[in-house]
């Protein structure tokens, strides 16, 4: 029944409010295995052809879409070696990406046993590289002209937690990210990403603690008017056809989303 009203409500929203591709895309991804490289270059070639300029976290908050064009930002989040493994396809394709990273189950000190339970029971991740990142492997990701983010140490709901908890959740991933990198950190994505994920207290604290964007993950909101904070995102499926996603980033869903604070097209 929660599928086929899903389903039902993207219909709708399909089909009497799509308004084209937006001129801000932001995408998101988690993981990028092997086999799906092929179809993820494919994805940029495309995204240029229609018009996009893919560039950093940086710059993407500052054009002004009036005058620079279409721009595209390109994300990942949770904590992968496969990000790492990426480095040579990116440099080909020309793009930029920005990197929000876990710190809890980083290589350097997790056990086997905290990282099972980080990919399995927190991310629920299917896939087959169940393996994280080290630190000398994000200073490579940066080094290479990546952005690196923050995304908390643990990836809980923040929503969930007792707020003095999850402060300590941003700040120590935040922490841990500015003493292995050297610089400080300026762009957080929050776990889960929908709005029921966050709050207003929890926003003011990120912008006190100097990060000047803060990423969303919930799909149908590429359309909102920029705020020069939030950076919408919707998630990119390389499984399905390219038209089927740019339905998906061509939807106006932001009045479902206020009056429900749920996707319009999840």
């Amino acid at each position: 029944m929660k599928e086929l009203t899903q389903k039902l409500i993207g219909g709708v929203h399909a089909g009497l409010l799509n308004r084209g591709w937006p001129d801000r895309l932001g995408l998101y991804f988690h993981n990028v295995e092997a086999g799906e490289r092929a179809a993820f270059s494919e994805t940029i070639r495309r995204l240029r052809s229609e018009g996009y300029r893919f560039v950093g976290a940086n710059e993407y908050v500052r054009t002004d879409t009036k005058s620079g064009g279409r721009v595209a930002f390109l994300s990942f989040d949770d904590n992968y070696v496969d990000w790492h493994e990426m480095i040579p396809l990116l440099e080909e394709l020309d793009v930029q990406a920005a990197f929000y990273v876990n710190t809890g189950p980083m290589r350097d000190w997790a056990t086997d046993s905290e990282i099972a339970a980080y990919y399995e029971d927190r991310l629920r991740y299917k896939g087959s590289r169940t393996r994280p990142l080290s630190s000398a492997e994000v200073r490579e990701l940066r080094d290479a002209g990546h952005t690196i983010g923050v995304h908390t140490h643990n990836h809980f709901v923040l929503s969930e937690l007792p707020f003095e908890t999850a402060k300590e959740e941003i700040y120590i991933c935040r922490d841990h990210l500015e003493q292995m990198l050297g610089q400080r950190m300026r762009h957080f994505s929050y776990p889960f990403g929908m709005r029921r994920h966050f709050s207003t207290e929890l926003q003011s604290y990120c912008l006190e603690l100097g990060f000047e964007t803060i990423a969303r993950a919930t799909p149908g909101l590429l359309h909102e008017r920029f705020d020069g904070v939030t950076i919408q995102r919707t998630d990119w499926r390389l499984g399905d056809a390219f038209d089927a996603n740019r339905v998906r980033m061509s939807v106006d869903g932001h009045v479902f989303e206020r009056l429900t604070g749920r996707s319009a097209v999840s």
